[in-house]
């Protein structure tokens, strides 16, 4: 929970939940992207000071349980589980 706690220092754009809810925009169509493209996308739009908080924040996102890494392809999907 450390991760997500945020100090008077956090710079905000580049936050864990900031950056969960920008890969979530990125999914959002196609529903699934390489990693690599993936994280190329979020740095190219929130800076390169995104980039010790990427994994962080795909960790957060599926812990809960809103998307899917697909190891054998190397592809993150955003799951439909609005229904949850």
């Amino acid at each position: 929970i450390s991760m997500l706690k945020q100090t008077k220092y956090t710079d905000m754009n580049v936050a864990v939940l900031t950056l969960g809810a920008e890969i979530l925009r990125v999914l959002k169509k196609p529903r699934s992207v390489k990693y690599d493209e993936l994280f190329e996308r979020v740095v190219a739009r929130r800076g390169v000071k995104a980039k010790p908080n990427f994994l962080p924040a795909l960790s957060f996102l599926f812990l809960i349980d809103k998307i899917k890494y697909h190891q054998e392809v190397d592809v993150v999907e955003l799951l439909n589980n609005e229904n949850q």
